[in-house]
């Protein structure tokens, strides 16, 4: 696997900033409690709020089990003006439209799943306000690096309808890092040498798609620098709100 980003146990704040930067005071975790890594992932993200003085708590939610109006309802007698969501982006529309059903109106909605703007289309209004990170440039952003990657998918890859799709723009980066631990692995590569260059690599941000990182410095550490998109008033297409924000990693 030719991928630079880490699975590391490491938290940040910069998802907790994000969020205090609205306004929020009070969050809740929205965790898929069948997947250990998730659940995990969450609890970082529990750690970044409350190291931005968002006071942040957990609650498990399975689609099909649990039921959404009773989650959202639960969520607005409580007083959660923050939801974080790990679930599937129509659970969360769902929730998010039984709350706004109860009279709440969280003033910060951040997803880690969904940026695909069809998606947003097909759930409608509801889905107003939700902002997901990326650690990518995002598409609305434009620039250089972007209009060299959609070049590349309409040469390469004619058969997608758009490349403006989020996994194509992953699979884009890990080729092109792939590319690059080739390129310096010398003329006759072996596994060896491509990990071993590749390691010593000080300053890739591929191709200006990502923040530039250190593989040599940061090998296996968490990224802090991340770009936020919100769905738009109508929730028909997303606006970048923030185009590159850091953080720093939060001590065990």
């Amino acid at each position: 696997m030719f991928s630079f980003v880490s699975s590391a146990e490491s938290a940040i704040d910069t998802f907790g900033t994000y969020v205090r930067q609205s306004g929020g005071t009070k969050a809740v975790m929205l965790i898929q409690p069948l997947s250990g890594a998730v659940a995990s992932f969450g609890d970082k993200v529990i750690r970044s709020m409350r190291a931005a003085g968002v006071e942040a708590t957990g609650l498990a939610y399975t689609e099909g089990v649990d039921d959404p109006a009773t989650t959202g309802r639960r969520l607005a007698a409580e007083g959660t003006d923050v939801v974080l969501s790990l679930l599937d982006a129509r659970s969360l529309a769902e929730i998010l439209g039984a709350m706004r059903s109860a009279g709440a109106a969280p003033k910060s909605t951040l997803s880690f799943t969904g940026y695909d703007t069809g998606l947003l289309r097909q759930l409608g209004p509801v889905m107003a306000g939700v902002s997901i990170p990326l650690y990518f440039l995002p598409f609305e952003a434009g620039g250089p690096p972007l209009e060299e990657y959609r070049n590349a998918v309409h040469r390469y890859a004619p058969q997608l309808s758009s490349p403006d799709q989020e996994f194509a723009l992953r699979s884009y980066i890990e080729t092109d890092l792939f590319l690059r631990g080739l390129a310096d692995a010398g003329t006759c590569p072996t596994r060896a040498s491509f990990i071993r260059n590749l390691h010593n690599v000080s300053n890739y941000n591929a191709r200006g798609l990502i923040a530039p990182i250190s593989i040599r410095d940061d090998f296996g550490r968490q990224q802090t620098c991340y770009a936020f998109v919100r769905a738009n008033a109508a929730a028909t297409a997303f606006e970048v709100t923030q185009k590159q924000l850091c953080g720093k990693v939060l001590p065990d």
